[in-house]
Order: C-alpha cells, then structure tokens, then sequence
C-alpha cells in the first residue's frame, strides 16, 4: 500500500489523487460523448462540477450521520464543543452512496438553472460514473481505508498504511473487488447500454440495479467498523435496497411517460440542446409563415371577387 507519494518534493496523498484522476478522465469522457448527442461540452463540464461539489458534500453528510453513536459517546465523555464538532464535519471521512445523492442534487441544481434537462443530461454522465469511482476505489486501497474481513492469504492481503486502523492485520481487498466490478462490468455494460437511444432515466435505472446489487453483496465483506448498522443491514444495504426497485421503475420507461416532452426550454425530446436564441428564432419563424400565409389567403379572396365582379 502506498498512502503518499512524493513528486518533486512534494507529498501527494494517493487517495486523494485517485479520486482527482477518476474525475478527470469521466469528465473529459462525458464531454465528448455529450457533444455527439447535441449538448454543448461546456454544459457539461460545469454540470459534472456541480455534480462533483454536491458529491463530495454529500458524502461528508452521510458519514456524518453515521458518526453520531461515536460521537455522542464522546461528548458524554469529553464535554460538548461546537468547534470540534465543526472540526469533526471537516476531517470526517466521506461515503459513496452520501456522494452519489448529494451528485445528483447538484446535477439537478445546475440544470434547473441553466434550463437542461435533467434526465436526458443524467444519462449522458452516468455511465462515466464507473470510472470515476473505480479510480476512487484504488485511492481507497492504497489509503488502507474501507478494507474488509480478516481472512488469511493468499485471499487476505497485509495491510501496511500507517493512516489504517487494519494496519498490520490481513484483510480482504474489497476496495479492489468493487473497482474490478466498476472497471470491467459496470462501466462497459453502461456504455453498451447507451449506445442507442433509449428512453428517459433507463441508463440511470440500469446504474442503480447492478450496483446496488453487488453493493448489497459486497456489504457482506466490509470489515471497516462504522458501517452505520440499523437493525440487521448497513447504512449502504439499506440504501441499496431503496435503489434496486428505483431502478426498476426507471428501466420500464415511466419518466418518458410523465414527461413525454422537454423538461425544460432548450432541450428536445430526443436530447438535443438548443439555444434560446434558436427557440425565439422558430417562434418568429412560424409567426412570419402564418403571417404571409393569411396575406396570401386574403390577396387570392380580393383577386377572385374583382374576377366575378368583371364576368357580371
């Protein structure tokens, strides 16, 4: 493991570079396959950052809330403070479901503003989520972070970082499991998907079916201690639980349904984007068409009555 590299003097926290590289390279992949469907690159560069920002607020919340047993018991202890508590939120670690929920609110927020429609963009950046997060998943590995069950080798792998409370004991390497399972199945299986139109919110609904299926299973294997349990499953599999049946619903076509036309004003049915110069440009468009059509109506009626008023 390799918690820190050093590059030019510099010490560079591995984790934190994996997530930086898996974000760039979705980023710049989502851009090119957007501006073959009709977006504008720049629509989707700053949705993904809006997206990325509510991410990684939303992942600092949900580990947040799944560190209030702890630290109820340490302010029992210890004596309430609002600066470490603040302090607790900033150093907190953060949690992928919490990211994936605070990304599409972010998503949202950008198109909402920017009049874009939000599931024709969501399927667009989706299936580069794989990337971004497999990429997230060797940070993990090589931070020592969400490592799994103590098991022997050749299956258990040592874990060596100093930043680990594993450190020194032999753990399953689900980080690696789940960044093979985003790299070779999930990423490729969406970006198959998407080759052909489909309709509204069905990429979206087949991302949340096969990865919160294998996230349920992978639970099983997590061996990190907040897991954030309620009752007999964990803060994730419950989430993967609610996220299985939406993306069944999303996969029969319903958002098509609800809204068979734009959601917004410069996006058509089929996704393609607009300028609302453009959208003005066809209003006055048919205006002048309608317009001449009547002139042209009212000029043959006048011609037609001098005609008759000449065979009288």
């Amino acid at each position: 493991m390799l918690p820190y590299i050093h590059v030019f003097g510099l010490e560079l926290p591995m984790y934190g570079l994996m997530m930086m590289t898996g974000a760039f390279f979705a980023i710049l992949f989502a851009c090119l396959r957007g501006s073959k469907r009709g977006f504008y690159s720049i629509d989707l560069l700053l949705c993904s950052i809006f997206a990325f920002l509510g991410g990684l607020l939303g992942a600092k919340i949900l580990y947040f809330i799944t560190d209030i047993p702890r630290m109820i018991e340490h302010f029992n202890t210890f004596g309430f403070s609002w600066s470490e508590l603040f302090g607790r939120f900033l150093n907190s670690g953060i949690v992928f479901y919490g990211g994936l929920i605070g990304g599409f609110i972010g998503g949202f927020v950008y198109t909402k503003m920017f009049r874009l429609d939000f599931w024709t963009t969501a399927d667009v950046l989706i299936p580069l989520l794989p990337l971004a997060h497999g990429f997230g998943r060797l940070g993990c590995f090589f931070a020592g972070c969400c490592y799994g069950r103590e098991c022997a080798p050749p299956w258990g792998i040592l874990v060596t970082s100093e930043l680990s409370y594993a450190q020194g004991t032999y753990r399953l390497p689900v980080q690696l499991f789940e960044s093979c399972f985003d790299f070779f199945i999930l990423l490729p299986a969406l970006l198959f998907y998407s080759r052909k139109p489909r309709q509204k919110g069905q990429v979206v609904g087949l991302y949340a079916i096969l990865y919160g299926i294998f996230r349920f299973c992978n639970e099983y294997l997590r061996g990190d201690e907040i897991r954030g349990i309620f009752g007999s499953f964990s803060t994730s599999q419950w989430i993967s639980i609610a996220l299985i049946p939406i993306g069944i619903i999303l996969m029969t076509g319903i958002i098509e349904k609800l809204f068979p036309k734009r959601l917004y004003a410069n996006v058509t049915p089929d996704g393609v984007v607009l300028d609302y110069d453009e959208d003005e440009d066809e209003d006055e468009t048919s205006d002048e068409t309608s317009d001449s059509q009547d002139n042209e109506s009212c000029s043959e009626e006048s011609v037609s009555s001098a005609d008759e008023a000449d065979e009288e």
